[in-house]
This record gives C-alpha cells, structure tokens and sequence, in this order.
C-alpha cells in the first residue's frame, strides 16, 4: 500500500480518525443503529458503502428504518453503495426517497444481472446527470424483482430487534402478502435467458 494509505491506516488504528488536506475519517463501535445517533444531525456524506453481512445474516443493517436514517445522511447527489441487489434493500432505498440504479455486472454471464446497488440522493434523473459505464437504470427484470414477496422489506421499528426477530416478522409479512411469489418471477425470467 502507499505510504498516504498506510499513514491513514495507522492513525486510525492508534488515534481511531484520520486527516488530511482533502478528507477525514473517524471510527465509531458499536451498534450502528444506535451509533448513527451520535454523528451530528446536520453531518452529511457524500458517499456511504453499507458493506454489512447479508440481510438473512445481519438484518438489523439492512431494515428499512436503518436504511431510511443512512439515507437522510447523504447529501444532495450523495450515493449509497452496496453489493446487494436483494429486492427487500432496493425497494426499501426507494421508499427513503433514492434514485436506484444497478452497478453493472464486470461480465457478460446473462445470469448475473447486477453486481451490487448504488442509491442516489438527488431530486434530478441521475441518471441524466451521471451515467457511468459502471451503473445504470434497473432492467425491466430488476424493476419487477421488487413487484415479488423478496420486496418485502426488513423492519426492525425499535433499532433493537435481534436477527431472529427481525426475520421473522419478514418471513410473516411475506406469507401475509399477496406480492407474487418470487420463484414464478425467477421461473419467468430462467426462460429469456
């Protein structure tokens, strides 16, 4: 690693923050539902990589109300990024008012429709603003992905639920709605490839 990366790596093992002319960074412990509480209302990101377990290993970072928060952090034109392309993340970014676009796969295997999801602050068509060869709208195949029971969101209402709670008030809300299954959308989709 460069010398200015490991420097930074070094403060932030010894002090736990980083600075520099151009950026700053600090660590914060703990839970993160309950972390993001201490970060200054009006501190704003210009770019948040959520890079947290899976949603079936960690839904506490992944329910809505978390993302809803991590989303009224960002600012204007900032991104939220993720290598989930799970449905119940996608529509929950949406619901928090983020343009949702799909970080395009690095190959071209049909199968693979996305390699992760980028959510963007801005009350412009990013997409019109900032079209990159490395994402783009959902396809059609994406966009009716959050038409299915996967859509349904994690919740976690009192920033306290624990894993299997969480679950399982998804797996009820599931079996509750009338959302179309999502192997009919999967089985739909396995014949146009």
């Amino acid at each position: 690693w460069s010398q200015k990366v490991q420097k930074i790596l070094l403060s932030l093992h010894n002090d736990g923050l980083w600075e520099n002319e151009k950026n700053r960074g600090k660590v914060i412990w703990g839970d993160a539902r309950k972390m993001l509480k201490f970060i200054p209302i009006d501190t704003h990101f210009d770019l948040i990589l959520l890079d947290a377990f899976s949603p079936s290993k960690c839904p506490m970072l992944w329910s809505e109300e978390f993302l809803f928060q991590l989303s009224k952090r960002l600012t204007l034109g900032g991104k939220l990024i993720t290598y989930s392309t799970a449905a119940a993340i996608r529509g929950s970014l949406k619901r928090a008012g983020l343009q949702v676009a799909s970080l395009k796969p690095l190959n071209t295997n049909k199968r693979k429709w996305s390699n992760g999801t980028i959510a963007i602050s801005t009350t412009r068509n990013s997409y019109e603003v900032s079209q990159e060869l490395i994402w783009g709208p959902l396809s059609q195949r994406e966009e009716e992905h959050l038409l299915t029971k996967a859509a349904v969101p994690y919740r976690d209402p009192s920033s306290n639920g624990s894993s299997q709670q969480i679950i399982q008030r998804r797996v009820k809300e599931q079996e509750d709605s009338n959302l179309e299954p999502t192997k009919d959308w999967k089985r739909r989709w396995r014949k146009t490839q």
